[in-house]
């Protein structure tokens, strides 16, 4: 038996690891939007991938700050309800990034799923820019307590004029 079987879910999900995920799933956001796109409802994998970052890059903070998974689970999913305690434990509270936070409300879960009728959600650019506040202001914090010195790849989405229509 290693000395990991010992270990609780809420030992094995830790800020560093949360931060990891959060990163990966921004990269995947910004690559699968960078490439050309078939499809009908093109958007939706990708906003969904940005908002579950959002949501990973908040709970690793909260992590950092002592909550306990079973606490993040009361928050579930909801972004404002995150980014608030986050801004509570002394997260930056960006008006733009609430203002766009806000905006994901109906939109997180539904990305999913199939929606029909009009609605409207954050541009990528935007939810781009609540990642790499997040990333920014997280990172640090979080490399610090693990006293790791690395630094990720900011991925950067391709301007759209430069980019050939699918």
């Amino acid at each position: 038996m290693s000395s990991d079987d010992n270990r609780t879910d809420d030992d094995r999900t830790n800020a560093m690891g949360l931060l990891n995920f959060a990163h990966s799933y921004w990269e995947a956001a910004v690559v699968l939007h960078n490439s050309p796109r078939l499809a009908t409802h093109r958007d939706s994998p990708c906003d969904y991938l940005f908002y579950h970052a959002i949501e990973l890059y908040l709970k690793a903070y909260l992590r950092l700050k002592g909550l306990t998974l079973e606490q993040l689970k009361e928050q579930g999913h909801s972004l404002q309800r995150l980014h608030n305690a986050a801004v509570r434990e002394g997260l930056t509270d960006d008006p733009e990034d609430r203002d766009v936070i806000c905006a994901i409300r109906d939109n997180y879960m539904s990305a999913r799923y199939i929606r029909t009728g009009y609605f409207s959600r954050p541009s990528p650019e935007a939810l781009w820019g609540v990642c790499r506040v997040l990333h920014g202001d997280i990172e640090p914090v979080v490399n610090a307590a693990w006293n790791v010195k690395r630094t990720r790849h900011i991925p950067y989405i391709v301007d759209p004029a430069e980019q050939d229509e699918p």
